[in-house]
């Protein structure tokens, strides 16, 4: 009876090893270099299993180097925030490298790499090695992970988050993630929530990502698609306000968009996907009456069906356009 029941456990042992893998190890280190100077700095480095994560812990930059302690309310921003991937992400141990990015000489402020001048409180770089391959992947290399699962960045609405975010004029209910491939802005295979969902305080930020790479954070129109806009104002006069259709369309790789203001007022062209995500501002500010034509020429956009809309004091209209690529 003794020799049956070894004889069941041994098989249930290798039944089990044969049908459930064995949860990989992610080693991690944070690093962070001194724009001003170009030294870097690693800290906080551990491990974490797939389907579990690490959490982003308190660290006195000036510590590492006194001239980094202009940095510490953005780093305290994300301090208590968890990073960590889904079980079944990865099929072997790898090691990541999380760099702080994109830090401004002097001045506790990421600068925008598209040139925009968009107000970010967050850009990573990631950095990833699989054991037993040499093999980097660098911050514009897409390193996938497995079986549709994902990686993700719970970032709590603590005190630090929420004063960082006002003192760049974030407002926490548009917060925008986007990736960046060189220079690019990608807005795909990144994705975020807030929990509770509707509430107009969330008390916790959920950002998902398909892969790892370079990735940022910040205020709503950084997902906007970067345009090449060339606005010009026409010499007629209009007696009503309207929103022409775009021409050519469908287009590619440019459209011309005509709107006529009857009167001066503020103007506010945007442009959106078919989900209804905003992904273009062509135009926001004062303008004088008269007909205005743009040229509005997407980057890094898919094909598909868009819509622009043009909002004029209490008037607003929109109109579909079709991007092939």
């Amino acid at each position: 009876m003794r020799r049956l029941f070894y004889l069941l456990f041994l098989l249930f042992l290798i039944f089990s090893r044969g049908t459930k893998a064995q949860q990989d190890t992610v080693f991690y280190s944070f690093y962070i270099t001194n724009p001003c100077n170009g030294n870097t700095h690693q800290f906080n480095d551990g491990y974490f299993l797939e389907g579990q994560s690490l959490e982003v812990e308190s660290q006195d930059l000036s510590e590492l180097d006194t001239a980094l302690s202009v940095y510490q309310n953005l780093y305290d921003a994300l301090v208590g925030s968890t990073f960590g991937l889904e079980d079944g992400a990865i099929d072997v141990d790898i090691e990541i490298g999380i760099w702080l990015l994109q830090l401004e000489c002097g001045s506790d402020t990421i600068v925008d790499p598209t040139g925009r001048g968009i107000p970010h409180f967050l850009f990573w770089g990631v950095i990833v090695k699989e054991e037993g391959d040499t093999t980097v992947y660098g911050f514009d290399d897409f390193y996938t992970f497995k079986n549709n699962k994902t990686a993700y960045l719970k970032i709590p609405s603590t005190a630090g988050f929420l004063n960082y975010l006002s003192a760049r004029g974030i407002d926490l209910d548009s917060l925008a993630f986007v990736y960046y491939q060189g220079d690019s802005v990608v807005t795909s295979g990144i994705s975020w929530t807030q929990i509770p969902p509707g509430s107009s305080n969330p008390d916790t930020t959920i950002v998902s990502l398909t892969h790892f790479s370079k990735f940022g954070g910040g205020k709503g129109t950084l997902n906007s698609a970067m345009t090449d806009v060339d606005e010009t104002q026409l010499s007629s006069v209009p007696d009503n306000f309207k929103l022409f259709q775009n021409y050519p369309n469908p287009f590619n790789p440019s459209t011309h968009i005509r709107y006529s203001l009857p009167e001066d007022g503020n103007v506010e062209l945007t442009v959106y996907n078919s989900l209804g995500v905003q992904i273009a501002v062509l135009a926001d500010g004062f303008k004088h009456k008269g007909t205005y034509e743009i040229k509005f020429e997407p980057m890094g956009l898919a094909s598909g069906i868009y819509f622009y809309q043009l909002k004029f004091n209490n008037n607003i209209s929109t109109r579909k356009m079709i991007y092939i690529k």
